[in-house]
């Protein structure tokens, strides 16, 4: 099963993450001699990888694995430049500073650990979570950071001295992903408990509380230009929210099984919602209706993801394959295994 992939931030390449223990460097730019190469496979993991996530320059990429490690990779040669342990468990989460000098990694033992670039060597423990740390994310100008657990908390950390700067609580189960606002001013949290809380910054409280789901929420994002939240759910739907009002604004209902990832167009434009019905919908915000059901996959499709210019959707799913479709008239470009 592919568990996730990832475009590069020039588009350039894709990465793609499996369970079977390794990641695949994929060439783009190789389309336009006809061909999509498979330019490297990262091996070394000793376990299901989990997440991939580029550099913000593209010059490292790091991957997370249950054998408790973190790899990272200097994407000129492909050569592992560190492996970083110091977890205890599996690592689910990996995301890098937006300035690119730190990497944060969530795990299953408890903690995020912060990791410096130069020399690369473990920075700081935050060991404040009661159970599985599911997701870390940093606010979009690197002041803080969030990790959203297994425990119903999200915990906010100062990134300037890694303080602790709130615990927000209002959830009644698991969390199981966090997104900022664009510009920074709110954070929403996705839960096993039905709800997405949407949390203001300043100062820090619980601003409103989605509910009218029927089973966990595992997908939540940000409309480019924050006038819209989506959030995909295991009853099969994606709710929008305006973020003016924070009023329903659509129940989007077109898949038969639970929604697993949710990922907006770079302009906006359209929504793609990744489900275990083996397909993935591609919904125009204009209209709020369907603009293509793309078939293609054979199991679960596990993560969806646009090139960053918009041109082409990336979707990974248990049937081994990523897909590329171009997005001007949604046709199969190529079929990645």
């Amino acid at each position: 099963a592919v568990s996730n992939v990832t475009w590069h931030p020039d588009g350039s390449h894709l990465a793609s993450a499996s369970l079977d223990r390794t990641a695949i460097i994929w060439d783009t730019d190789s389309k336009d001699t006809g061909t999509w190469a498979q330019e490297t496979i990262l091996g070394g993991h000793k376990d299901a990888i989990w997440n991939v996530a580029w550099h913000p320059d593209g010059s490292h990429l790091a991957t997370a694995s249950s054998d408790r490690t973190i790899r990272v990779w200097n994407t000129d040669t492909w050569a592992p430049e560190a492996v970083l342990t110091g977890h205890t468990d599996a690592v689910w989460s990996v995301a890098w500073h937006p300035d690119g000098d730190h990497l944060a990694s969530a795990s299953s033992d408890q903690t995020v650990i912060i990791w410096e670039t130069d020399p690369w060597q473990q920075g700081t423990v935050l060991s404040r979570h009661a159970d599985t740390v599911r997701s870390v994310t940093w606010h979009p100008n690197g002041s803080h950071l969030a990790s959203a657990s297994d425990d119903q908390t999200i915990i906010v950390w100062e990134t300037d001295h890694w303080r602790q700067e709130t615990v927000l609580s209002g959830h009644a189960d698991a969390v199981r992903n966090v997104a900022w606002h664009p510009d920074g001013s709110h954070l929403a949290s996705a839960s096993d408990d039905q709800t997405v809380i949407v949390w203001a910054v300043e100062p820090w409280q619980q601003e409103t509380v989605f509910s009218g789901y029927n089973d966990s929420i595992w997908s939540v994002a940000w409309r480019p230009n924050g006038a819209q939240l989506a959030s995909g759910s295991f009853d099969r739907s994606i709710i929008v929210w305006d973020t003016d009002t924070w009023w329903n604004e659509i129940v989007l209902n077109g898949h038969t099984d639970v929604v697993l990832s949710a990922a907006w167009h770079p302009g906006g434009s359209h929504l793609a919602s990744a489900s275990a019905d083996q397909s993935t919908i591609v919904w125009d915000m204009g209209t709020w209706e369907e603009d293509t059901v793309l078939n293609g996959h054979t199991d679960v499709v596990r993560s969806v993801a646009w090139h960053p210019n918009g041109t082409r959707l990336a979707t990974a799913a248990d049937d081994r394959n990523i897909i590329i479709w171009d997005t001007d008239a949604w046709t199969q470009e190529t079929v990645l295994s």
